[in-house]
């Protein structure tokens, strides 16, 4: 019994800031179940519930949180994937989980959840630096960022940190009131400067730039086993479920090379039916149709209206004999 109850903190996907999300429930990749969306909302509340049929402690629970997109097609926020044999037997597990980001899709299931099992994807420990320095190095240097980004990892100081400092008060991230910081001076930039900096802090802050992961989905789950909890064993002699590769993100120049060659293939035969056609005709292997060809050609130089009517003709001609195997053969040499 899956129930997707709800959702927090999830990526904005539309312009203006929030997004039309919705829940789509797999089981082995195969979607089953789809819930209704919320409109303009980054918190949406669904209480979605619906029962699946698993036979495979192998199988694995993977929901989807979409954007809804009326012209063009839905975009993913997030997904969670949870293995059937993580759960217990008859108990019911309630809970917040994490969502993982679009790029993190790849590969196959097992993999995915074996790779996120060992830690989170917004773990300090295992998130790339260079990525937070790359959107942090405009934040001054305090205890907040230290916490997130560990002591060995403190942004360097930037002429610009004293707006930046009252971007962090403003997001909650910064000293509180009453305590010690810099005010922004009068001769450092205009207002509307500093407005532009603060909502730009306010998005670093708030992670819609680069974070580590989707947000969260609240779930409660619960695997009900109709006989003894040791039947599980017994489920393992069912074939072990079909789950579908996701394609990587990353650049396979191995792959990319492939399409290059099967695009040089086509171009290729493309020019030398363009040649072999004209070359079958002028070199008279096919007397009644080249004769026909000259026909038309003195026709032509005698009555030059007689062109534009007749020149679709011969496509016509060509492409009817073309689709016989023996004028194949006998043209495309």
């Amino acid at each position: 019994h899956v129930d997707v109850i709800a959702a927090r903190h999830l990526l904005a996907c539309d312009v203006s800031g929030r997004s039309d999300p919705f829940a789509e429930v797999y089981l082995n990749d195969r979607l089953l179940g789809k819930s209704a969306w919320r409109v303009f909302t980054v918190n949406p509340t669904w209480d979605f519930k619906i029962t699946l049929e698993i036979y495979s402690p192998f199988s694995i629970l993977h929901i989807r949180i979409m954007d809804h997109d009326t012209v063009s097609h839905n975009d993913l926020i997030g997904f969670v994937e949870i293995r059937v044999a993580d759960l217990l037997p008859n108990t019911e597990l309630v809970g917040w989980c994490e969502l993982r980001r679009k790029r993190h899709l790849h590969g196959y299931g097992p993999s995915r959840v074996r790779r996120h099992k060992s830690h989170r994807d917004d773990d300090p420990a295992h998130q790339d630096v260079s990525d937070l320095h790359r959107h942090l190095s405009m934040l001054p240097s305090q205890d907040g960022f230290e916490c997130a980004l560990g002591p060995h990892a403190t942004p360097k100081r930037s002429p610009i940190s004293r707006c930046a400092s009252a971007a962090a008060v403003c997001c909650g991230k910064g000293p509180k009131d009453g305590s010690s910081e810099e005010k922004p001076s009068r001769k450092s930039s205009p207002r509307r400067s500093v407005e532009s900096l603060i909502d730009k802090a306010k998005s670093v802050l708030h992670g819609e730039v680069d974070r580590p992961n989707a947000g969260e989905l609240r779930l409660s789950l619960r695997l009900e086993t109709p006989g003894d909890e040791d039947d599980e064993w017994y489920a393992c002699c069912f074939p072990r479920p079909n789950f579908f590769l996701f394609p990587s993100s990353i650049l396979n120049l191995g792959i990319f090379y492939h399409d290059l060659c099967e695009i040089r293939d086509i171009v290729t035969r493309s020019l030398q039916v363009a040649w072999c056609v004209p070359h079958y005709l002028m070199t008279w292997q096919c007397r009644p149709l080249s004769a026909a060809l000259l026909a038309w050609w003195c026709l032509a130089c005698l009555w030059p209206a007689v062109v534009l009517p007749t020149m679709f003709m011969w496509p016509v001609i060509l492409l009817h004999f073309l689709r016989r195997p023996c004028w194949q053969e006998a043209m495309l040499v």
